[in-house]
Parts: C-alpha cells; sequence; structure tokens
C-alpha cells in the first residue's frame, strides 16, 4: 500500500510560510494597537490579512483532497482574544499537512475521534434496525 503524499515539500513550505507570515502580522499588529491612532488600522489589517490567508490555504487543503477539520477548529480560536498571539494558525496547517501526508496518523486519528465522539452513525442506524427487527420477529 504505497500511496502517493498529497502535499509535496514545496507545498509545504508555501503553506507553512504563509501562515507564519499571517502569525507574525497579527502578533506586531497587537504591538502597533497599543498606540491609540493606529489600533483601529491595526485590527482592521490583520482582520483582512487572515482572511485572505485562511481563504487560500482551506482552498488549498480542498484542491489536495485534503480534511480541513484542523484547519478550520485553528482558525476558530483565532477570534479567542489574547490565544490569537499564539501561532495557532501555523501549528494547525502543519497538523493537517502531516495527517493527510501520513495515512496511519490519518486511520488513527479517525478511530480515536470516533471512540470519543461516540458511536459512528452507519454503525448506529444498522444496530437500531436490528432491534427493530427483533422486535417485530417477537
Amino acid at each position: 500500500m504505497d500511496e502517493q503524499k498529497k502535499f509535496s515539500l514545496s507545498e509545504t513550505i508555501i503553506l507553512i510560510l504563509v501562515c507564519l507570515f499571517a502569525d507574525t502580522v497579527e502578533l506586531l499588529s497587537y504591538a502597533f494597537s497599543l498606540i491609540p491612532p493606529l489600533a483601529p488600522f491595526s485590527v482592521f489589517f490583520v482582520w483582512i490579512i487572515n482572511t485572505f490567508v485562511f481563504g487560500f490555504a482551506y482552498l488549498w487543503l480542498i484542491i489536495k483532497g485534503a480534511r480541513g477539520a484542523w484547519f478550520l477548529a485553528g482558525s476558530l480560536v483565532e477570534y479567542i482574544p489574547f490565544l490569537n498571539l499564539l501561532p495557532i494558525k501555523t501549528v494547525t496547517i502543519i497538523v493537517a499537512i502531516v495527517l493527510s501526508n501520513n495515512p496511519v496518523l490519518k486511520k488513527t486519528t479517525e478511530i480515536a475521534s470516533k471512540k470519543l465522539g461516540g458511536k459512528d452513525d452507519k454503525k448506529e442506524t444498522a444496530d437500531n434496525k436490528d432491534t427493530n427487527n427483533k422486535k417485530e420477529k417477537n
């Protein structure tokens, strides 16, 4: 079972650099927001940068067929005050790329999320049908 990696080294470097740039701009923006006249402009600038970076990275994940749930969750955490100072976007894009390039890790995380989240929907509906059929027979 020799599967090709979804992301090449050059694609990985580009995505990580773009997200790292956005996280750095966000950190510098907080330094500029301490100056009262610059605060509204820095917040708006960061919002524009984050919107474009999110769109670019998420679209790239969709085009490559990767599951972007990790990146989406990390991008939502970016809206929590003071947590957005951390390089969450960079970390989550690395996690999304590693999970999509490594099928063993991908299967492990899917199994773990099913165990933590409860029963599988398909299995649950099949179990319900079996119990309904047994009730009808009795």
